[in-house]
């Protein structure tokens, strides 16, 4: 029997990954590889590339306990790879998880078609969220754009369906134990190597359970720091709901809205560039580089938008209510394109996820589909006593806050009504 290839993608573990599952089911051999794609990968976000090849290295192990030789780690464009991989291992089968980003499906589409024509199936499967897109029969996408009406029906799935496990972990001992590549160094990938002030943890159930009465405080380790975890699939996203569903219903809301942003980018995949709403599609944004420039460099004089911008720079993790303070502040203050902040957090962010961070700037640009209303501006200040009184948080990030060598603050902060009227929100 021919061996399969394994594609891991977003998620990089062997406990519960359905795809794995149904590969390691139906094949003696198997092959496992990750590929950094060119058009993908963030070669200048060395912290984000130094957590996943530490992770692939641990995952790497993990396969060499079982017997394997070991995970493939390449770099490349991911057609031509899986295309030589198929050619050199005489390979039947290429088996992966399901991406929703637009141009993963039009990427997958591609490759399942090649292999089609030599007569080699390309079988995905879905594992990263609790419910697809596709599980949603009972609405239609635009009955659900809104996180008031998909919430409930979420909810509802949840409550009669049985969500089923895939018990990879029993079954690994069908790795391949062919000699491979060794496993790539930095350097070989082209990579820089970082220390990293954050590593993936477990998920803490007294954090979960404490969730909303801490959540909103950036000075506070009281934040699950999951979102990296979740992002690449180190924990099982079944596995983390079934721990926390009972514990806390906020922690279970924030759980929601990142499958709420991913039906959202299926359904609308044009929302990765464009306005949800059509009215809002000829907003007249700045583009202002000194502006963004001294927004992105946490330079604006305002200590809770640099101290959060700062915390983003140096770590590459922005605490949640952070984020929503941040991009606030560029899209409502500066009135600069909402785009601009999105490029820069899929950038920086080390858990970086397309679907939520889309949705996440719409809504403050009150442009999405879940949108803020266009008159909703945060006063830092208000927040500033509301999250961090004390300013212990704005103390550890922006220490110069109190001396003449701070910044001052930005001149032309506020919005005009002449930027309102410009810009056809008013």
């Amino acid at each position: 029997m021919k061996p399969a290839i394994f594609w891991f993608r977003r998620d990089l573990r062997l406990e519960d990954n359905k795809g794995l599952y149904e590969t390691l089911s139906r094949y003696e051999e198997v092959i496992p590889v990750y590929i950094f794609e060119d058009d993908k990968a963030s070669p200048d976000n060395s912290r984000k590339n130094t957590l996943l090849l530490s992770s692939l290295l641990k995952l790497n192990s993990k396969i060499q306990e079982q017997g394997g030789s070991g995970i493939m780690v390449q770099r490349g464009t991911a057609s031509s790879i899986i295309s030589n991989l198929i050619s050199l291992y005489d390979a039947d089968a290429v088996f992966c998880n399901e991406e929703y980003e637009p141009s993963c499906i039009e990427r997958d589409k591609q490759i399942r078609e090649n292999l089609n024509l030599s007569g080699r199936s390309f079988n995905s499967f879905h594992d990263h969220l609790i419910f697809s897109g596709k599980d949603f029969t009972q609405a239609s996408p635009k009955q659900l754009d809104k996180f008031s009406t998909f919430k409930p029906e979420w909810l509802k799935m949840f409550e009669k369906t049985n969500i089923e496990t895939f018990p990879s972990e029993n079954i690994l001992g069908k790795f391949t134990k062919i000699t491979i590549p060794p496993f790539p160094s930095f350097k070989d990938l082209q990579f820089r190597k970082s220390s990293t002030p954050f590593l993936p943890s477990d998920l803490d159930l007294l954090k979960v359970k404490n969730y909303d009465q801490f959540k909103d405080f950036p000075a506070m380790d009281a934040t699950s720091k999951q979102s990296f975890n979740i992002r690449f699939g180190l924990q099982s996203i079944r596995k983390i709901v079934a721990q926390s569903k009972d514990l806390n219903d906020q922690f279970l809301n924030a759980l929601i809205w990142r499958e709420f942003y991913a039906f959202t980018l299926l359904s609308f995949p044009k929302t990765e560039d464009t306005e949800y709403i059509s009215r809002y599609q000829d907003i007249h944004w700045r583009h202002d580089k000194k502006d963004f420039e001294k927004w992105a460099t946490g330079q604006t004089g305002f200590p809770l938008v640099d101290a959060g911008m700062r915390e983003l720079n140096q770590t590459g993790f922005m605490h949640a209510r952070l984020r929503i303070i941040t991009a606030n502040f560029l899209v409502k203050h500066l009135m600069i394109d909402w785009r601009m902040g999105a490029d820069y957090f899929s950038k920086k962010l080390l858990d970086h996820d397309m679907a939520s961070n889309i949705g996440n700037w719409q809504w403050i640009a009150g442009t999405g589909c879940e949108a803020a209303p266009y008159f909703k501006v945060y006063n830092t200040y208000d927040e500033t006593e509301k999250i961090d009184e004390d300013m212990e948080y704005i103390q550890k990030w922006v220490p110069e806050f109190a001396s003449w060598n701070y910044a001052k603050p930005m001149e032309e902060h506020c919005v005009s009504l002449n930027q309102l009227h410009i810009a056809k929100i008013a």
